[in-house]
């Protein structure tokens, strides 16, 4: 019986204004700011796919080393501040789906990576903070490490849990992978029909 269900914030529940990292970094970097923006997304996966949990001295030194430009605490400090403060769009169907599982008695979670400096504030400012019983940050521990996954689980055993994540392997492949059951929140239906997955939030009570 699952008991359990955990949640990914980005782009499942809440979703970024598309612009501010752009017009940080450019405000920050000015003309310099290109090699930073081009690979500042794939610096940030192979940053999770190597340490446990984010951490801002760490974290400044690998982008340093990644873009070529000295990207010092401050600028990732203040970049975070800066994400938790701005105004996201939530996804229609979020605070629905939350109420109704929160009144069939399901405990709710949530598992995401990046700073709780940023995650925290977006989920109060949506709204969204008080239906989960525990969050999990990047601050504490990373996808697609196992400790991540074991924290979300919370008292619960894998087998009653369930992620809903959009990423193929962060949020269906590994906890899968560790006794967990995954639905995948494929909005675009880019992915197999043979993967447990959903176009919209509200499709998650065919499968819970």
């Amino acid at each position: 019986m699952k008991k359990r269900i955990v949640f990914e914030v980005d782009d499942v529940l809440l979703t970024k204004e598309p612009h501010t990292d752009e017009e940080y970094f450019t405000d920050v970097f000015g003309d310099f700011a290109y090699p930073v923006l081009i690979n500042l997304k794939g610096s940030l996966k192979e940053y999770e796919k190597l340490n446990p949990f984010y951490d801002y001295q760490s974290l400044s030194s690998f982008l340093t080393y990644k873009t070529g430009i000295e990207i010092n605490k401050r600028v990732i400090k203040d970049w975070v501040e800066i994400i938790g403060n701005t105004v996201d769009y939530m996804n229609q169907e979020a605070e629905v789906i939350l109420e109704e599982l929160k009144e069939r008695g399901y405990d709710l979670a949530v598992l995401t990576n990046w700073f709780e400096e940023s995650q925290i504030p977006r989920l109060k400012n949506s709204g969204l903070y008080s239906y989960f019983d525990e969050i999990i940050t990047g601050s504490k521990a990373l996808k697609p490490h196992r400790i991540a996954y074991d924290l979300a689980n919370g008292y619960y055993t894998p087998e009653e849990v369930v992620y809903i994540g959009n990423d193929i392997y962060n949020d269906y492949i590994k906890p899968k992978s560790y006794g967990a059951d995954a639905i995948l929140y494929d909005k675009d239906d880019n992915h197999h029909k043979t993967i447990k997955k959903v176009k919209s939030l509200s499709e998650i009570k065919r499968y819970i």
